[in-house]
């Protein structure tokens, strides 16, 4: 799960800010995957549909479903973090980026809250719940400091751009 959170969650919108102004962001398609709406819905739909399918036990059988499935996190990552780190033709304002992300915080919790709450193990690889319990709990924690600490971070750039536009304004006056 771990893995999971890191991919999705830390390594996309890194190798995003790395990218930003690339000839990548750019292309039709990836203008298309990272709409907010889009990206939003991707983000949602591989977190919940990956652990409430047989996907994230057969992961764990099959080395390339395994990839395949790292793939899908990171993918989604990049879907969802594009729109708050501003990659690509267009750049949102901060409180569009922060209700984006207090959108998408709910639905992290709740998924993670659910696998948590299970009263039998839900994958077969996880000979006790107490184990699938330790990893519901790093998606539902781990997932909500990191988006808390975006939504800081979002917040305290927002609060420097009013500055600026305060500055700015103050000195055409």
């Amino acid at each position: 799960m771990t893995q999971h959170l890191l991919l999705s969650m830390v390594v996309a919108p890194l190798l995003l800010m790395g990218l930003s102004g690339s000839a990548v962001a750019r292309m039709r398609w990836v203008r298309l995957l990272t709409n907010p709406v889009v990206g939003w819905l991707i983000f949602v739909g591989v977190m919940w549909g990956v652990h409430l399918s047989p996907l994230y036990d057969a992961a764990l059988d099959a080395e390339p479903v395994h990839i395949l499935e790292h793939g899908l996190f990171l993918g989604a990552g990049l879907c969802f973090w594009a729109c708050v780190v501003g990659f690509g033709a267009k750049t949102y304002d901060w409180p569009i980026r922060m209700g984006y992300l207090i959108a998408a915080l709910p639905t992290q919790s709740f998924l993670g809250l659910l696998i948590y709450s299970a009263d039998r193990s839900l994958y077969s690889h996880y000979p006790s719940l107490d184990e699938q319990r330790a990893g519901a709990l790093v998606m539902w924690l781990g997932g909500d400091a990191v988006m808390l600490i975006a939504l800081g971070v979002c917040g305290a750039l927002w609060l420097k751009h009013l500055g600026q536009q305060e500055r700015a304004e103050d000195q055409v006056a």
